[in-house]
């Protein structure tokens, strides 16, 4: 029985360190910043508390993964948050690409008209290629 609680306790310590190494932990408390350039529209402006709370709900506990996608990534259209940048696809492919790194995170649909929804009601059109 001692032996069974072991390999459990190991198990999940090995599991919370996994997650922790490989998640996205994202706080958002020192806001953000969102850009878009494309098409002769172009902006750089702060996140919201309220948009930095989202993206940060959005982002945290994804795993980036290593990929190849033929989206269009660019930091023109990123946003920025606690020293990361999160390039969305121009052609609305759900991924974002983490600039720093090169690997990429998956959202789902909505999650992916959330955060364009952040770019258009500040005038950003999409899609943008």
């Amino acid at each position: 029985m001692k032996r069974k609680m072991k390999i459990l306790v190991w198990t999940c310590l090995g599991i919370l360190i996994l997650y922790n190494c490989f998640c996205m932990h994202l706080d958002g408390k020192d806001g953000g910043t969102i850009t878009y350039s494309y098409g002769g529209i172009e902006f750089t402006e702060s996140l919201t508390d309220e948009e930095a709370r989202t993206v940060t709900k959005i982002l945290n506990g994804k795993i980036p993964f290593a990929d190849n996608p033929s989206c269009g990534y660019t930091e023109k259209i990123s946003i920025c948050i606690d020293g990361w940048t999160f390039a969305l696809a121009c052609d609305s492919c759900a991924d974002v690409k983490i600039c720093e790194t090169g690997k990429y995170i998956g959202f789902s649909d909505e999650e992916r008209d959330t955060l364009e929804e952040m770019f258009t009601s500040r005038g950003g059109v999409f899609p943008c290629v």
